[in-house]
């Protein structure tokens, strides 16, 4: 029922406005480094550089961990360059922030795959003491041959992947950075012309939203 009304809330409303950026960023940690953040994901995570637009935002650390059109599942696997990179980035250092961000359609069309890989990164992320954030994403651009595969409407993604993004955040005690809803919200155009990826402007609207997230649990 949170989730419902949550989502009826999202698109009754307009999408967050950050102009002029307004986040109030604490520069460091309670012991008096910077905030650090990871990023596991693909090119929505890659895409115009967020993580390093984050770091502005933030006046933090950040690192990616991302290869195209991975899953969250393949950070995971050790047998991989991507496993065996996430593997060591815990191991060797600590975070303060872990953000994940699943392929596209995978919280969608392969919902399973999403919880599991969500659920077993939530407790690598716990035991390295930090707090994981999930990235939820966007749908397709509406009317595009690329969401016309998907077999849903615009509507119907977006409502798709909103809930099972929600579903691990709640599931994991995660925070969840809606991005997905700031997108479905807003007048702009967001994404470039292959009707998927992030834009310029799509980015930036994405680090906002993850930035804010972040910072306002972060100065509890």
């Amino acid at each position: 029922m949170k989730l419902i009304i949550t989502l009826i809330l999202a698109l009754c409303l307009g999408a967050p406005s950050f102009a002029g950026t307004g986040i109030k960023r604490p520069a460091l940690s309670k012991n008096k480094r910077p905030v650090r953040i990871l990023f596991l994901g693909n090119s929505f995570t890659y895409f115009h550089d967020l993580y390093l637009k984050v770091a502005e935002l933030t006046g933090g650390e950040t690192k990616q961990n991302v290869k195209g059109g991975a899953f969250l599942s393949e950070q995971l696997d050790v047998n991989t360059d991507l496993g065996k990179r996430a593997a060591a980035l815990f191991k060797e250092q600590k975070w303060d922030y872990v953000v994940l961000q699943e392929q596209s359609s995978g919280p969608m069309l392969q919902k399973e795959r999403f919880q599991s890989a969500a659920d077993e990164l939530c407790r690598i992320i716990r035991e390295n003491g930090a707090t994981p954030v999930f990235y939820c994403t966007w749908p397709y651009r509406d009317g595009s041959d690329k969401l016309k595969q998907t077999g849903k409407t615009y509507g119907e993604m977006f409502v798709a992947l909103t809930e099972s993004y929600h579903e691990a955040a709640e599931r994991n005690n995660a925070l969840a950075a809606d991005v997905g809803t700031a997108f479905y919200n807003s007048k702009t155009d967001l994404l470039e012309p292959d009707a998927f990826h992030p834009n310029t402007q799509g980015t930036a609207l994405a680090a906002e939203v993850i930035s804010e997230v972040i910072l306002k649990d972060f100065g509890k």
